[in-house]
């Protein structure tokens, strides 16, 4: 490959050379603009480096004229600078260069950038071997034009259709896959602008680059041309070699388009499926966040779990103590009566004494309120279990007046004296959802 190293520094074009030429590279130098452009039409150049900071010289002015003409059009050019603000690499790209490196880069990034360009342009260049010839759409009202024209791009080796008018030019665009279109202005009936307008207001062939030939080069007509949808611009006048180039150029930039859509394409798919696998780990996440909440709540709940449970209980082993207390007194009773040896008179004065009918009504209060005690008990077990529960992998039907109920039951001890708690629960409302989910509509 062939690089053109373009500084007014013998130090630095030496040392750029000699780095360059350790890689591979076959390198020429020059150090004005007069002599880069000589060594350019003496030699097959593939690259060009240019400094930016040269006496007496506007390195952009230098871009700009080579891309001006058809010849250098397309070849690659990376700017070296000092300079390193945002307004200065727009400048520079604006002009034409296609690469931009701040001297504190260093040699080894230049050589980055110069090995990234000249892959992507062989890359480039086998992609387009492989594939089909590039098909033109070639319109002019002039038969003389458009064989001259025909000719040379068939002898570059692209497939070249004709159409002697705008109309027939769109039938011919429904008929065949066409890579690009080469227009002229003025026509009868359909003049360049209206086909124009019809191409881009078709969704099928809009993407289409489409190249504008006419007689006219005023700046108004190249702003009419480009506002009505014309990627370029070429006087009829000008060498067919400038046509080539700008095929060519327009041809690639579409390729990058078309392969950054599909590598766009590609990572949205990647995307989306980093999204899925996210939004299953979120809901993973979820569910266990929920049940770690629960867990968290389960600990503050339990003090006062056990003290709505330890007032039943203490019910239940108070009134055990009087129901062993009474059932003695009438144990002792009973075998009084078995025995027969007491006088009916001391038995009646014992009944007296135990207060038997008390002590039985004593008996039926203490059953129920202990009754009611493991009744309590069982209901707080009951509402803890069913609140607690672990996450399960089918869902269920839940209902909603029934979790209302047992979260009440479990809150109970915090709910202050003075507040009136309201429920209508008398039409049930369920719901089909993972049973640890169901805490969401509490």
């Amino acid at each position: 490959m062939n690089i053109l190293v373009i500084d007014d520094s013998p130090t630095q074009r030496a040392v750029t050379k000699a780095y360059l030429q350790e890689k591979g590279y076959n390198i020429f130098d020059a150090d004005t603009h007069s002599e880069a452009l000589t060594i350019l039409n003496q030699e097959h150049i593939h690259l060009i480096t240019l400094d930016w900071e040269m006496p007496n010289e506007c390195p952009l002015d230098l871009v700009r004229k080579l891309r001006s003409g058809w010849k250098y059009f397309d070849l690659p050019i990376v700017m070296m600078t000092s300079r390193d603000q945002p307004e200065d690499v727009i400048n520079a790209m604006n002009a034409g260069c296609d690469d931009f490196v701040t001297k504190d880069d260093g040699i080894e990034m230049l050589e980055i950038r110069i090995r990234r360009i000249l892959s992507f342009l062989k890359r480039l260049d086998v992609e387009n071997s492989q594939r089909h010839q590039r098909q033109i759409l070639l319109i002019d009202d002039s038969k003389t034009f458009l064989a001259t024209t025909q000719y040379f791009l068939e002898e570059k080796q692209f497939a070249v259709l004709t159409a002697d008018s705008g109309k027939n030019g769109l039938e011919m665009l429904e008929k065949e896959a066409i890579d690009l279109i080469v227009v002229d202005w003025m026509m009868p009936e359909m003049n360049g602008l209206e086909f124009i307008r019809h191409v881009r207001e078709n969704n099928v062939y809009r993407e289409i680059p489409i190249i504008m030939l006419s007689g006219k080069d005023a700046l108004e007509d190249v702003v009419a041309a480009i506002e009505y949808g014309a990627d370029d611009f070429i006087n009829k006048d000008m060498d067919l070699k400038l046509l080539e180039k700008k095929i060519g150029v327009l041809i690639r930039i579409q390729e990058q388009y078309r392969r950054y859509t599909r590598q766009v394409i590609d990572d949205k798919k990647k995307i989306e499926g980093i999204v899925v696998q996210r939004t299953h780990e979120l809901k993973q996440t979820q569910s266990q966040l929920v049940q770690a909440e629960k867990m968290s709540s389960l600990g503050q709940m339990v003090a006062g779990i056990a003290h709505e449970i330890n007032n039943p209980l203490s019910f239940v082993h108070n009134n055990l103590y009087i129901v062993k207390t009474d059932l003695e007194d009438i144990i002792e009773l009973i075998e009084k009566y078995q025995e027969g040896q007491e006088s009916l008179e001391d038995i009646k004065a014992f009944e007296e004494e135990i207060e038997i009918e008390e002590t039985i009504d004593e008996l039926k209060d203490v059953i129920e309120t202990s009754s009611s005690g493991i009744q309590r008990i069982r209901d707080i077990v009951l509402s803890l279990r069913n609140f607690a529960r672990l996450d399960e992998g089918e869902r269920k039907i839940v209902d909603l007046y029934e979790g209302v109920d047992n979260s009440l039951m479990i809150l109970n001890h915090k709910i202050k004296k003075g507040v009136t708690i309201e429920k209508n629960t008398s039409r049930s409302q369920k719901y089909f959802v993972k049973p640890a989910n169901s805490i969401k509509f509490l």
